[in-house]
């Protein structure tokens, strides 16, 4: 093989192909897509979406890409949150009001509740209310 022959096919694979170009491009798009929607577009929501911004690309290729580009669609379900968890080690605690509930004179039994309030922060915790009984 003559030596100009090496030399330029060694240009040719130093500069990116028309192809390559335009998937780092789709790839840039899914990038945003994948930004902008809170990161929970799976491949199926991400090809409609590139084919409403009028990029044509089938599924496999939606998926292949995420896969490659480490774009992973967040479980959006919620999960039960779990304020409370018992020492199952602790003894039982006493029954002060004798499960008796109606009302009697005012500010003599008063009962606190716990509310959970879903925030950014996966540990946040509504302020104790205490209500006079």
């Amino acid at each position: 093989m003559p030596t100009s022959a090496d030399y330029d096919w060694a240009e040719r694979s130093k500069a990116s192909t028309e192809a390559e170009w335009n998937e780092a491009v789709l790839v840039n798009a899914m990038w945003d897509i994948h930004h902008n929607h809170d990161d929970t577009d799976g491949s199926s929501r991400m090809t409609n979406e590139l084919k409403r911004r009028d990029r044509q690309v089938n599924h496999t290729r939606t998926e292949c890409l995420m896969v490659e580009n480490g774009l992973y669609a967040r479980d959006g379900r919620r999960r039960k949150v779990r304020t409370t968890i018992p020492d199952i080690t602790a003894p039982p605690l006493p029954d002060l009001l004798g499960r008796d509930s109606t009302p009697g004179e005012p500010a003599q039994r008063t009962c606190g509740n716990i509310t959970y309030i879903p925030t950014a922060r996966a540990d946040s915790i509504s302020p104790t209310s205490s209500i006079s009984v």
